[in-house]
């Protein structure tokens, strides 16, 4: 399933609840959307929550958002999740280099956050948040 979320209002509700209000093992919470969304309008949220690798699910989220975004994408919060009884392992979080180095090529400020949850469907998911640029 690929989610894609363009008003402002579903999509800080959508951070509120799938990444600020958990735990996370690299944590992402509130200020980390806040500070961007201060300096940059909030602009497009894509989740991809299907049975692929982490770097896939990332890949093809990341596309969306360039797709949607073009040359105003401006930063990016990543929030990957796991089931809690499938640990994310090293190896995985390689595969996510490629997806992280495309956006660093092209000046995008990014953070990202790993947390477990028990509402994906699949062993992973990737949501990211993207912010416009300003002018």
């Amino acid at each position: 399933m690929v989610q894609t979320i363009t008003k402002e209002w579903e999509i800080t509700k959508t951070y509120i609840f799938d990444v600020a209000s958990r735990d996370g093992i690299i944590n992402l919470d509130w200020n980390d959307f806040e500070s961007r969304a201060r300096n940059m309008k909030v602009a497009v949220a894509v989740k991809v929550d299907e049975p692929s690798t982490v770097g896939e699910l990332a890949q093809k989220a990341i596309g969306v958002v360039l797709d949607y975004m073009g040359n105003d994408l401006g930063s990016v919060i990543v929030a990957i999740s796991f089931k809690p009884d499938d640990e994310m392992l090293m190896g995985e979080m390689e595969s996510l280099c490629d997806s992280f180095s495309g956006l660093k090529e092209r000046e995008i400020d990014m953070l990202w956050g790993i947390q477990s949850s028990n509402e994906i469907e699949n062993k992973r998911c990737v949501s990211v948040f993207a912010f416009e640029k300003q002018q």
